[in-house]
């Protein structure tokens, strides 16, 4: 049974109209992602309405429209989301076509331009100013290819480039066709007091120890804000000697500040080449209705890391469709303290010395909802007296004695369904995760992540096998 029913979180009603949804430059691509959670996965899209030239993807939820025209702003968008058991969700939004409130970066052109697509700034600084200035508040910043650094803006406490209260833009694109790329060694990107921000296309590398207590991060996010989006963006390159244990060192963090965020959506990111102390991919506080779909984690190397790590005060995480591949550590870690409720996982290929962790810390836990996942590891259910847990046509692959390769303890018994397990000897899956062999034949889109066609990701390939 899904933990909510089918609902769609980006875009919603409401929205601010400086959200990339309501907004496009004329001629320049327009392209988002459709973010919906509960109901039962996979889901189809569909166009309802929209102008002419928009199309949508009726499996990924990706809308796309190559040549916004202002003839006709704003122009209105129906967009359906049908689950795998027929449930529906319509949302409505206008999209306005405009060059107002957007500016331009060019790490390649020369210095002093207005900002314009015509007259680009060359810097981070640019715009930025200082911490205070509102010149281009909730703008849409295009960047263009090249590389950008942190260290060209005035940086708070020596650590990170502050973004508070909606003062910045809170759109970054990358221009249509190309790979811009921030370097935050210096000082890693922190969006705080309520400043909402959506990143698509951008990466971001050199995780560096940049804050007081020794932590790496490439964006790290006070609690609080609504409507955070990171879509098709990079995270990569956690030096030899950076995060550690404790620091929660992480791509992207929303970090503890007791006040809830909602609506946030990672889809079709990768965090890649963590070679330092102990690191996450994504990590969350207080975060209430979160979707993780589509992205890729790999070459996460030091002990103890996470891919996925809801960690505390969470609630409703839909963990789907995801590659994740931690060498020493958790792929999926639900901590739970002190109280985390309702995560579902699906399709996603897990692999790490553990593959699902929930409640590490807590005495007591809300619903976990696993079907059709591969987890390649250990699969472990601590503190388990509250719940319920349920797996459903999973795979799952570790050297446990207990029934079905799912340890627990606690009081209370996970609900098991169709769910096909063995050791690695057993031969069910092959060195990237696949069903093989008579297996395969047998159980190929009804077990495990695999289908025959997938909503975003394909198959796997070159992710290392657990012993």
């Amino acid at each position: 049974m899904a933990l909510l029913p089918l609902e769609i979180i980006q875009p919603r009603a409401g929205l601010d109209t400086s959200n990339r949804f309501y907004k496009a430059y004329p001629g320049l691509l327009y392209d988002v992602q459709i973010a919906a959670i509960g109901g039962r996965y996979p889901n189809t899209y569909s166009l309802v309405s929209g102008p002419v030239g928009m199309t949508i993807n009726s499996s990924s939820g990706v809308l796309t429209w190559p040549n916004p025209v202002t003839t006709g702003s704003p122009h209105s968008v129906i967009v359906r989301v049908t689950d795998a058991l027929g449930a529906t969700a319509t949302v409505t939004w206008p999209v306005t076509v405009t060059t107002v409130g957007f500016i331009f970066i060019d790490a390649n052109a020369g210095a002093g331009g207005s900002g314009t697509i015509g007259n680009p700034f060359n810097s981070i600084d640019d715009w930025y100013i200082t911490k205070t200035n509102q010149n281009y508040a909730g703008y849409t910043l295009y960047w263009r290819g090249g590389t950008y650094y942190t260290a060209s803006a005035p940086i708070e406490d020596g650590w990170r480039m502050a973004m508070v209260s909606n003062w910045k833009p809170s759109v970054w694109l990358a221009y249509p066709g190309e790979t811009p790329v921030i370097d935050v060694t210096s000082s890693h990107i922190a969006p705080y007091q309520g400043h909402a921000l959506y990143m698509d296309g951008i990466t971001v590398t050199n995780l560096t120890q940049n804050d007081p207590i020794g932590s790496a991060f490439g964006v790290r996010i006070d609690s609080g804000a609504d409507n955070y989006t990171f879509r098709n963006c990079i995270f990569e390159d956690m030096p030899v000697g950076e995060g550690g244990g404790g620091s929660n060192a992480s791509g992207v963090m929303i970090a503890n500040g007791g006040a809830v965020s909602n609506h946030v959506v990672f889809v079709g990111n990768t965090f890649r080449n963590y070679v330092g102390g102990t690191a996450y991919g994504i990590l969350g506080y207080y975060v209430n209705k979160c979707l993780v779909e589509g992205n890729v984690f790999t070459n996460i190397t030091p002990s103890d890391s996470k891919g996925v790590g809801p960690k505390m005060n969470n609630t409703h995480w839909y963990i789907r469709n995801n590659r994740i591949d931690i060498a020493n550590g958790q792929a999926i870690w639900v901590d739970t303290y002190p109280t985390t409720a309702n995560i579902e996982s699906a399709y996603n290929l897990a692999r790490g010395d553990m593959a699902l962790w929930v409640g590490q810390e807590t005495t007591g836990w809300g619903a976990l909802e696993s079907y059709r996942n591969t987890y390649d590891g250990t699969v472990q259910l601590s503190n388990f007296n509250a719940g319920p847990a349920s797996f459903d046509a999973d795979v799952i692959i570790n050297s446990s004695v207990a029934a079905n390769h799912i340890d627990y303890s606690g009081g209370q018994t996970p609900t098991v369904a169709n769910v096909l397990s063995g050791t690695a000897a057993t031969g069910i899956i092959d060195a990237n995760g696949n069903l093989q062999g008579a297996y395969r034949t047998t159980y190929l889109g009804t077990r495990g992540y695999e289908q025959t066609a997938g909503p975003l990701l394909g198959a796997a390939a070159n992710f290392r096998r657990v012993a």
